[in-house]
C-alpha cells in the first residue's frame, strides 16, 4: 500500500534567480501579486531593478499604478500602493522545491 502525504512547501529553489528575485516570484505565485511596500519591508531597497531583471528573464509582470489624491498643497496622498501582478501558472516552469 502506498500513502501519499501532502507536504508543505517551505522554500523555492531556482539557481537562475537571486534570493530577492526568488522572494518576489514566491509572492507572485502564492498571492498573485506583490506591492512595492512589501518588497521594501522584505529588505529589497529598490524594487524596480528586481522587477526589471525578472521581466528580462521573461516573467510577465504587470504594474498596477497606485491611486492617490492630491491635497491643496499639491502633496500626494496614496490610497492604494503600487503593486505588481502576474499570472502564476508560467512562473512554476523551472522552479523546484526543497523537500
Amino acid at each position: 500500500m502506498i500513502m501519499h502525504i501532502p507536504q508543505q512547501v517551505t522554500k523555492t529553489v531556482y539557481t537562475a534567480l537571486t534570493e530577492q528575485q526568488c522572494l518576489v516570484v514566491t509572492k507572485l505565485i502564492v498571492n498573485g501579486q506583490i506591492t512595492a511596500d512589501e518588497m521594501v519591508e522584505s529588505g529589497i531597497k529598490a524594487p524596480s531593478p528586481v522587477i526589471s531583471e525578472l521581466r528580462k528573464m521573461g516573467v510577465e509582470i504587470i504594474t498596477i499604478p497606485a491611486s492617490y489624491t492630491i491635497d491643496a498643497n499639491g502633496h500626494k496622498q496614496y490610497l492604494t500602493p503600487l503593486r505588481y501582478t502576474a499570472d502564476g501558472e508560467h512562473l512554476y516552469e523551472g522552479i523546484t522545491y526543497d523537500e
